[in-house]
């Protein structure tokens, strides 16, 4: 599995993002979702322990309560602890991100797959009724759709993550562009631009113009002096 995020200071500070909603109001909404009349039926899993009633008809607000916080008991008793994401949801509830958001926000930041490992719950309906107690995703979505921070918040982490990954994705960089295979010769080329070694054509055009790579200083001609001289792909045609 891919290694938890170290939540610095400052990344912590970074995620301090306000949500619209409260975590009463994300509660009764999942509540309204139970209780609507038409339902989904709910995956079935052998880790499932929320256990939500499968039937069709829509269920009283209390059953749904009480499915809600079945879904918390299971996810903060630890009986997941060995899927990555749970740690960052335990950073996340420290800093106080409503229990479900900050399950959905671990779980999204999170590679779909490592290696031979695939991230669990496989899709977003599935962390919704396996993990979260919900009926449906569509709860998901319109939390999302309401608090654009959620979505900010993912990007945040998966940044992060790649970050403590660089030694890692330089390392295959470097193993690739080594190889003397055809295959390879996209990385071959970034490797050699990134330390200078390769510079396009059209970049060191410019360059000679202005001494700098800022487009918005050339003209509209420039521009399409420029453009004329890019090589057209092979499969433009």
């Amino acid at each position: 599995m891919t290694r938890s995020i170290e939540f610095t200071p400052k990344l912590s500070a970074q995620l301090a993002l306000p949500l619209k909603q409260g975590e009463g109001e994300l509660d009764e909404d999942a509540v309204k979702d139970w209780t609507a009349p038409e339902q989904v039926e709910p995956v079935s899993d052998s880790d499932f322990r929320v256990h939500l009633p499968k039937r069709k008809k829509a269920i009283s607000p209390e059953q749904a309560w009480q499915i809600s916080e079945s879904a918390k008991v299971a996810l903060d008793d630890g009986s997941i602890a060995g899927e990555t994401w749970v740690a960052e949801y335990a950073e996340l509830r420290k800093a106080n991100w409503p229990w479900r958001v900050a399950a959905y926000i671990a779980w999204a930041s999170t590679p779909r797959r490592i290696g031979d490992v695939e991230r669990w719950p496989g899709t977003q309906l599935e962390l919704a009724q396996i993990v979260l107690g919900l009926r449906s995703d569509r709860v998901i979505r319109k939390w999302r759709q309401k608090n654009p921070s959620i979505d900010e918040a993912v990007g945040l982490l998966q940044a992060d993550r790649l970050k403590t990954s660089r030694g890692a994705i330089i390392a295959a960089l470097v193993e690739s562009a080594s190889t003397p295979d055809y295959k390879n010769h996209a990385d071959r080329e970034m490797a050699l631009r990134m330390t200078g070694d390769y510079v396009p054509q059209q970049d060191v055009t410019v360059r000679d113009r202005r001494g700098a790579n800022d487009l918005s200083t050339l003209s509209d001609a420039e521009l399409d002096d420029m453009l004329s001289q890019v090589p057209e792909h092979p499969d433009a045609a």
